[in-house]
């Protein structure tokens, strides 16, 4: 029994040397790394199916009306409008928005919806962003009022002032 293990074994350890030297090169650049570049993996996010639309949108006055329109929401919904500033890339909070101005809406039996609301240069929320300076960015947040991260929203709508 053991003559058999060592026989195995022998062939196992032949077997590997075989394999080693089929993989090895006899060129002299043998000793160099060979680098290669991995695919790259994209990444593919589902279109919101929440839609809002809002005019006008640019060149804006203090104190205008903008007419938002939605569409893809759950029939009966309230939403709301809410004018938001971001300073730079911070985090946006309810602190970035202008909360006792929310406006809102009631979603039609087919998913569509129109309001109004009225915008202004700021100051915004309770860090009193204001738009149309530097690197502040405003815009237009529209969804269901509700602390939910899944509540239905749509993306962002920007607003630039006239200077």
């Amino acid at each position: 029994m053991k003559q058999r293990t060592g026989v195995r074994l022998l062939a196992v350890v032949a077997a590997g040397a075989l394999f080693l030297a089929a993989c090895s090169s006899d060129d002299k650049k043998s000793d160099e790394t060979t680098t290669t570049k991995a695919e790259e993996s994209t990444t593919t996010t589902k279109a919101n199916p929440y839609q809002a639309t809002a005019e006008p949108t640019t060149d804006l006055a203090e104190g205008a009306t903008v007419t938002v329109k939605v569409s893809g929401f759950t029939a009966g919904k309230t939403l709301g409008i809410n004018e938001c500033a971001q300073a730079g890339d911070a985090e946006v909070g309810a602190a970035d928005c202008d909360l006792s101005g929310i406006k809102t809406l009631t979603v039609g039996a087919d998913g569509t919806g129109e309001g109004t609301t009225t915008v202004t240069k700021g100051p915004i929320g309770e860090n009193a962003h204001m738009c149309g300076t530097p690197d502040v960015r405003c815009f237009l947040s529209v969804g269901e009022l509700v602390d939910d991260p899944n509540a239905e929203r749509s993306d962002d709508i920007d607003l630039t002032f006239a200077a």
